[in-house]
């Protein structure tokens, strides 16, 4: 074809075109060069420990160090490292030792019962997850929760970008939340444009006033006005080990009153009545239970409260956790997998009592009364 390339073509070590024999040698040394990145993207991950195998023939590689192995490149990089030397005369002065063989072990296999047994309890342990989420945790008790885009979260998503972490949902939900987490909720400065920035980054461009609204009335509330009031944080990833498992989530509101932090949770769901507005409780129960065990833990600080702000363009409704200790023993009982948790909470308390709290000194984003 005119104007194209001619092909780069190699059938056998004697039939070769010219093309390819001029860009083979380019072609070796990008390989080369790729191999460079991988090793140093590999051993830049390691979060605690880094162990490397640097096996390796006993001669002395040649000279093209394209052809060198990852061991002998890690190797000889190693040596021309400044603090080489001392190193080498730490490994030099440990004498070689040699384990001998140990008295007594078993030269034939167990029985087959008891093999199975430990590699039945090997493979649960090796299955069990060592993550789990606050809205995991709901996930999985909660009977509509497929159905319920406020339990749509998963694990801590990395990829995401610093400020969408940790928002999930509907499309608007994200977006007020999104609101939420950076305006003035004092003022409400700049909400609207705000809002409309959201709304275009979650591609609902035109349900801009809809998205205000919802932020606007939260700023009505009485647990946000108490929060602003004594100090807070905004959409705070916390995570903790609790027994051998690692639970995790993003809390959007937390604040402190004399009895203990409050956890609050936004949430964008439509309701027709109270009774609605109980079974949605009831079913982010643990949700909240979760958020509560995870800032005890790794605070040491009691949680007094765990409160649902559900946001409607015109009003809003505040609904507490009832009997939020039992809750989170509940939670807890199902990290130890020692328990189930129940799905039906007790009765829910009605109103709010506004304490006077103060701000924790470590706070990003603390706002003196």
């Amino acid at each position: 074809m005119s104007g194209s390339k001619a092909p780069l073509v190699r059938v056998a070590k004697r039939v070769t075109t010219e093309e390819f024999e001029r860009y083979a040698p380019i072609d070796e040394q990008m390989d080369f060069h790729e191999k460079l990145r991988l090793l140093y993207v590999a051993m830049t991950r390691a979060r605690d420990h880094l162990v490397v195998s640097v096996h390796r023939a006993a001669k002395e590689p040649g000279d093209d160090r394209t052809t060198w192995t990852h061991a002998q490149l890690l190797w000889h990089a190693a040596v021309d490292a400044p603090e080489w030397s001392a190193f080498a005369a730490d490994a030099a002065a440990v004498p070689l030792t040699v384990t001998p063989a140990v008295d007594g072990i078993r030269g034939t296999a167990p029985p087959w019962a008891e093999w199975r047994r430990e590699r039945d309890d090997a493979l649960a342990r090796g299955a069990r997850r060592s993550v789990r989420s606050a809205t995991a945790i709901a996930r999985e008790v909660a009977e509509e929760a497929a159905l319920d885009p406020g339990l749509h979260k998963g694990p801590r998503d990395l990829e995401l970008p610093p400020w969408n972490k940790g928002r999930y949902g509907t499309a608007l939900g994200r977006a007020v939340h999104a609101v939420l987490q950076t305006v003035d909720l004092a003022t409400g400065d700049g909400l609207d444009e705000t809002a409309a920035a959201q709304a275009a980054a979650e591609g609902i461009i035109g349900r801009e006033e809809a998205v205000a609204a919802r932020a606007r009335v939260a700023l009505t509330t009485n647990t946000v006005r108490e929060a602003v009031t004594h100090g807070f944080r905004r959409e705070m990833y916390v995570a903790t080990p609790v027994g051998a498992t690692t639970l995790e989530g993003y809390v959007d509101l937390v604040y402190r009153r004399p009895d203990g932090l409050v956890v609050v949770d936004y949430k964008t769901d439509a309701w027709r009545d109270d009774a609605d507005l109980d079974a949605k409780v009831a079913r982010y129960r643990l949700q909240g239970a979760s958020y509560a065990v995870a800032l005890e833990q790794a605070t040491g600080e009691p949680v007094a409260e765990c409160v649902f702000v559900f946001l409607g363009e015109r009003d809003a409704r505040e609904r507490p956790v009832s009997d939020l200790p039992t809750a989170m023993r509940e939670v807890r009982a199902l990290l130890a997998g020692s328990g189930a948790a129940a799905t039906t909470p007790g009765p829910l308390r009605s109103g709010r009592r506004a304490r006077p709290a103060r701000c924790s000194p470590t706070s990003s984003r603390c706002r003196a009364g």
